[in-house]
Order: structure tokens, then C-alpha cells, then sequence
């Protein structure tokens, strides 16, 4: 009986995440009252729009919708990440709290715009409302197996390492390190 209640309760997280995403795209592929909406910012050759889900712009015709623009990401620092790892995975562990609103919309942008596969939604310790899901930390990656840990803490620290992408931060800034190095990836900034 345990068992289904895992199930159950991963296939809740993952759908959250997904209608999270759908509802982004959705909601702004609507019509504006039939006028041409003007960019409210360029920036490297992009033009960005202000919508009521985030900055919009476009790359290779897909849409990247984030919480924030580039030019408020100017002073926010992140390693170079070699995201190819994070895509060539059998398996990609998301470890996060789940009880995190902003942590498990930082964790769905970097899934949705990277376009990362077989992710599995997991803790790096036993939160309340994880107790269905498998614990994943850093230690826990291998060669094929990437970890994704995000964890909220005062000091802060973004690396790579040993196929595991740490994110650690104070948690109003977690989006945005998120948001920079996915801009990053995509060759915006």
C-alpha cells in the first residue's frame, strides 16, 4: 500500500510541475486585443515582452519564458556548466523541497527550458510530504545518473561537479540563479 502511495504522490508532483508549464505557455500564446505587443526590452539581439507569467523571448522559434530579464541577472555570478551533461543523462534526479513554491518553479524553468528528459522529482533529506519519494543528494550521481540538488541556506554556492548540479542559495535568489544559467545555456547572455 506504501508503494501506491509513492507512485501516487510522484505522479501529483509531476503533474503540478506539468500544468505549470502548459498553463505558462497557454496563457500567453492568447491574443493581446489584436495589437502587436512592442518588446519592453532588448537585449543582445533579443527582444524580451513583459507577460503575466514572466520576460518572454524567443530562441529558434521555441518560446523561454522566465521570472527575470537579463538585465537583472547582470550582476548575478554562476560557473560555466556543461549542460550537455545534464541532457546525455539516463536519469535526472531533481532533489529539492517540495514544500518551496519558488524552489519547485526555479527546478520546473530549468527542466522546461533546457529540455531535460526522464527527470524523477526527489529529496535530499526527508521533508515533510517526501516521505514517497527517493532521497537523492550529490553523493548519489554517477556516470549516467545526474543529481540536480537545490537547497535553501544563506551562503551561496553554484557548481558542477562529479555530474551533479548544486544550487544553494537564500531563497528569493534561487529563480534567479536558475534563470542565468539557463540564459546562459541558450547563448542570451
Amino acid at each position: 500500500m506504501k508503494e501506491k502511495g509513492k507512485k501516487l504522490f510522484t505522479i501529483i508532483v509531476a503533474l503540478f510541475i506539468l500544468s505549470i508549464m502548459v498553463a505558462s505557455v497557454l496563457n500567453f500564446s492568447l491574443p493581446n486585443n489584436n495589437q502587436e505587443q512592442q518588446p519592453a526590452l532588448s537585449y543582445n539581439n533579443y527582444d524580451f515582452y513583459l507577460t503575466q507569467n514572466g520576460w518572454m523571448t524567443e530562441k529558434n522559434s521555441k518560446q523561454i519564458i522566465m521570472k527575470y530579464n537579463p538585465q537583472e541577472l547582470e550582476q548575478i555570478t554562476v560557473p560555466n556548466i556543461q549542460i550537455s551533461s545534464l541532457k546525455l543523462a539516463e536519469k535526472t534526479y531533481v532533489s529539492l523541497d517540495i514544500n518551496k513554491n519558488e524552489i519547485m518553479l526555479a527546478a520546473s524553468d530549468l527542466i522546461r527550458n533546457l529540455e531535460l528528459k526522464n527527470t524523477v522529482t526527489s529529496c535530499p533529506s526527508d521533508f515533510p510530504r517526501c516521505e514517497d519519494l527517493p532521497l537523492k543528494t550529490c553523493n548519489d550521481a554517477t556516470d549516467s545518473i545526474v543529481v540536480i540538488q537545490f537547497n535553501q541556506a544563506e551562503i551561496e554556492i553554484v557548481q558542477f561537479e562529479d555530474n551533479c548540479l548544486f544550487i544553494q542559495a537564500p531563497l528569493q535568489k534561487i529563480n534567479m540563479i536558475t534563470d542565468k544559467i539557463i540564459y546562459k545555456e541558450l547563448g542570451i547572455i
